[in-house]
């Protein structure tokens, strides 16, 4: 199965500075490491510059595992110094895919995660667009405060949805507090996943029920 087909609408900016792409899902199991993981790779193959794939599932991130890359370092790393990071503390940090894209691992143990605050990620994402055209970024789903900055800086967003009763309800709802709250400032697009669905669902009825176009 698939999902539907995803386009981004926006090109590079015109300044040296990268373009942001969160991948989220309001529920876990949605599929958000494969179209992130697919995504960067598309995108280097299109050519549209250097790209860098983040792993921000911090606590049980699954980059890795995706895309079979190990590494002892991680993003965990670059936190002692995180104001003077350069290239030379990057090169080692950051691994080289197949693919040609550029990997920032999560950090290999779950107790790390609650070390990487809101402001250190910010200057990595910061680091980070400074070098690459883009910088896709893989999230866990618990909407806690890493997960509403990196939505809230986002140029673009893909939320990743299944055609299944419980992940369409807990989309309704994510879709209804991000107006509420104004917590995408970027384009928010929706990906529907594992299309079409055993249980019949169709394109339609997703649309009509989240009121929100797919793709």
């Amino acid at each position: 199965r698939r999902s539907r087909a995803l386009t981004l609408h926006h090109p590079k900016p015109a300044t040296n500075r990268g373009k942001l792409v969160v991948v989220f899902s309001p529920k876990g199991g949605s599929g958000t490491t494969t179209i992130a993981t697919n995504l960067a790779v598309a995108l280097r193959q299109m050519g549209v510059g250097q790209v860098a794939l983040v792993d921000c599932s911090l606590q049980f991130g699954n980059v890795g595992v995706q895309l079979n890359i190990w590494s002892k370092y991680t993003i965990h790393d670059l936190l002692p110094r995180v104001d003077e990071i350069d290239d030379t503390m990057l090169a080692p940090v950051l691994q080289q895919h197949t693919s040609g894209i550029q990997v920032l691992l999560a950090p290999g143990t779950p107790e790390v995660a609650g070390e990487i605050g809101v402001d250190d990620l910010n200057t990595v994402l910061d680091r980070l667009l400074e070098r690459y055209s883009y910088v896709v970024v893989d999230t866990w789903s618990f909407l806690d405060d890493v997960a509403a900055a990196l939505l809230r800086r986002a140029d673009e967003v893909l939320v990743v949805t299944t055609p299944e009763v419980p992940s369409l309800r807990n989309m309704k709802q994510f879709l209804e507090y991000v107006r509420q709250q104004a917590l995408v400032e970027g384009r928010l697009t929706l990906v529907l996943n594992r299309f079409p669905s055993v249980d019949s669902i169709s394109l339609e009825d997703v649309q009509q029920h989240l009121r929100h176009q797919v793709g």
